[in-house]
């Protein structure tokens, strides 16, 4: 019996020069992307949220960006890249194939060596990104761009994906991007705003509660 091979989780996307066009929502959110650079995007399934990412990294020359999403989404990145980015690109797929966070951390570092003529992106779970050592080799990596899949999967106001992606979006990015078509409710978008546009929401998630969110009343009768 033959074992089989495991996907590789360094990929090179060769990128086409004919793209499928974009649909005017995605052209016109893109265009708002580049301008504003922190930006939610709450679209509906299937609108077509990568390709807006992959066009505004492309379109600002992103040489360094780190997607992070659900487990099952990190495979999905590469069919987005192939079908929708127009220059190459290498992507590093940090998903169970990878091995540990000591592993994950050291293929980020190895690769951001060995691809310096390619853009590269890597792209990793929640669940191991704020796992040391690897938290912070991506950290030390300094993305210009990060892209939150599925940004409602850190939207706990003090969990510690949450703390990791505040840490990692903080400083001068030149891109952030929260995708999701579901970004939960108002206590919810807190953890989301402190990551993405830091100022957009109250700085402290007591004063955004006591502005935004109305409590349920318990009946203690």
């Amino acid at each position: 019996m033959t074992r089989s091979r495991k996907p590789p989780v360094v990929v090179y996307v060769a990128g086409t020069a004919t793209p499928l066009a974009s649909w005017k929502h995605q052209a016109e959110t893109t265009a708002r992307a580049v301008r504003d650079r922190r930006l939610m995007l709450h679209c509906a399934m299937r609108s077509g949220k990568s390709r807006m990412a992959i066009d505004a990294m492309e379109n600002l020359g992103i040489k360094r960006a780190l997607v992070v999403g659900p487990k099952v989404t990190v495979p999905v990145w590469e069919d987005q890249f192939a079908r929708f980015a127009r220059c190459a690109w290498t992507l590093l797929l940090l998903d169970a194939r990878a091995g540990t966070c000591a592993r994950k951390a050291a293929l980020v570092r190895q690769a951001a060596l060995s691809s310096r003529d390619v853009p590269l992106c890597v792209v990793v779970n929640y669940e191991s990104a704020w796992r040391e050592p690897l938290a912070a080799a991506l950290i030390g990596w300094n993305p210009q761009a990060i892209i939150l899949d599925e940004s409602q999967r850190a939207s706990a106001a003090f969990g510690r994906a949450s703390k990791w992606t505040r840490d990692v979006c903080g400083g001068r990015r030149e891109l952030v991007l929260g995708l999701t078509g579901t970004p939960g409710e108002p206590h919810k978008l807190w953890a989301q705003y402190q990551a993405i546009a830091p100022g957009a929401l109250p700085r402290s998630y007591r004063e955004h509660c006591s502005r935004y969110v109305v409590m349920a009343q318990r009946d203690v009768r």
